[in-house]
């Protein structure tokens, strides 16, 4: 029982870290949306060089 509370207190930290990157990155959606759409954009140029 031991391993399943480290995993849920790794899991809990995890989602702690990743509220609080969401909230660094994306402070507004429009933030989040200019992100992504910059990650399609360098996907879109890695695909087309080939």
């Amino acid at each position: 029982s031991k391993g399943v509370e480290t995993k849920f207190k790794r899991s809990r930290v995890v989602t702690k870290l990743l509220d609080v990157m969401a909230k660094v990155l994306g402070v507004t959606k429009e933030g989040y949306g200019i992100a992504m759409q910059g990650v399609e954009g360098v996907m879109w140029l890695s695909f087309t060089r080939w």
